[in-house]
């Protein structure tokens, strides 16, 4: 493709894969360090190569690296330029973008005839299993098995030859010598055989329109970016595409790997990368933005939170005036929370409440009520003071108030960045106070 496009400017561009030992390797090699060779495109094995005059490097399917690898490959050049490409970027990497340290592009119009990949997530059994196959086979199409792991491929080579004994089973996985694995590969991706049993091998670098359905054992086993790439093997046609992630009942998910299967399943629209990466980057943590892990840590705090704290410690050191982070504190005797009755999900209870917290604007609260009531029913007497706290908030920041203390004695409310503070001393019952409070604020924020 390279030399079909870049043709007419009179450019050396060589490849430089697996060995490095063979006699086309060295020249290329040497070709690079003494300039002759102007654009290389090879796998890991051009970090170990040396440049003459490095200018751009162009890092594609970029969670296939270790940071060490590509820190390598960017510090063969002087202040090379770096293009880093993939549909789900590693946390580490992303984090890096949401911060500002490196700028984001995103590509978000998928193909014309693109169709979103139907996803579920079901337990194995063999009539799901058969139905799945039979059904792409019935239709003309092809379709893949992944595995988690080599030593789980013989086993379930046998399992499918058992529910599906009229079908075409190749198997590809990585101890397999480079000639017979192509040789396998592209014998199916020229329509020989009805289903390719392998493992993620193929979650990059293959294009196969024919294949349009995908089972995946043990979909617990695999990353959350894993399963989106995995399943980007499938639906490049204009037919519309199957991804089964299958489960063993036996030994069931993990409430993690329950949480990466259920996004999996939720994120199928075309170009989810993105939305998969967001995801990931929540349920993982960022990793350490000055060192080797690519995922984890801030887990401990918080997405949000570190990703503040990061921004404004980036904007001082830019020299950019960075505005004081304040929340108002607002101290109220009252039961103000979402029921288990209400909401029996922990995870959903939280997530509720992280977006309660993130809410901006009266319009944004209204909608969120308005959603609660939808999913749930009727709010309790508890989650409809937790909105009214909400609403507080928001007009206290719109105040500029940094402090409300509500008791039934009155109300004693600070500005932020001031010392006056306005004391009602009207007593009243507790539910009252809220409102109170509300009508205090209102009545002196001039």
């Amino acid at each position: 493709m390279f030399r079909g496009r870049l043709s007419g400017f009179g450019l050396r561009i060589e490849p430089l894969i697996r060995s490095s030992r063979s006699k086309n390797a060295k020249e290329v090699l040497q070709g690079l360090a003494d300039g002759t060779v102007d654009v290389v495109i090879g796998t890991h094995a051009v970090a170990s190569a040396r440049f003459r005059n490095l200018a751009t490097v162009v890092i594609d399917e970029e969670q296939r690296f270790g940071e060490g690898h590509k820190r390598a490959l960017r510090s063969k050049g002087d202040r090379a330029h770096t293009l880093i490409m993939t549909a789900t970027p590693l946390p580490r990497t992303l984090q890096g973008a949401l911060v500002g340290i490196v700028g984001i592009s995103l590509l978000a119009q998928p193909p014309a005839s693109r169709l979103p990949i139907r996803s579920v997530a079901v337990p194995s059994d063999p009539v799901v299993v058969r139905t799945a196959l039979m059904r792409e086979s019935r239709r003309g199409g092809q379709s893949f098995v992944i595995c988690p792991r080599i030593e789980d491929l013989g086993p379930m080579l046998e399992r499918l030859r058992d529910v599906v004994p009229e079908l075409s089973i190749a198997m590809a996985h990585g101890r397999m010598r480079g000639e017979e694995l192509d040789r396998v590969v592209l014998a199916f991706a020229e329509g020989e055989g009805d289903v390719l049993l392998t493992t993620n091998i193929v979650e990059t670098g293959l294009d196969l329109p024919n294949a349009n359905t995908m089972l995946i054992w043990r979909a617990d086993r695999f990353g959350l970016a894993q399963l989106h790439q995995l399943r980007g093997r499938i639906g490049r046609g204009r037919v519309r595409a199957s991804a089964y992630l299958l489960t063993d009942a036996e030994h069931p998910p993990s409430a993690m790997a329950q949480k990466r299967l259920e996004a999996a399943v939720a994120l199928q629209h075309l170009g989810a990368g993105f939305d998969i990466s967001i995801a990931d980057l929540e349920q993982r943590g960022a990793g350490d933005l000055l060192g080797e892990d690519q995922a984890g840590h801030i887990r401990l705090i918080g997405t949000e939170l570190y990703r503040g704290v990061l921004s404004r410690a980036l904007a001082r050191a830019r020299g950019e005036r960075v505005e004081e982070d304040w929340t108002p504190d607002i101290i109220v005797n009252v039961e103000a929370h979402l029921p288990t009755s209400f909401i029996p999900e922990p995870d959903t209870r939280l997530e509720i409440y992280r977006r309660l917290a993130r809410i901006e604007t009266p319009q944004g609260l209204e909608g969120m009520a308005e959603e609660l009531a939808d999913r749930f029913g009727d709010l309790p007497e508890p989650a409809v003071t937790l909105v009214e706290l909400v609403r507080l908030r928001l007009l206290c920041q719109d105040a500029g108030v940094t402090k409300v203390l509500v008791g039934p004695q009155g109300v004693a409310i600070t500005w932020h960045n001031s010392e006056r503070t306005v004391i009602d001393n009207t007593g009243g019952p507790t539910r009252a106070e809220l409102q109170r409070a509300f009508a205090v604020i209102q009545r002196d924020r001039s």
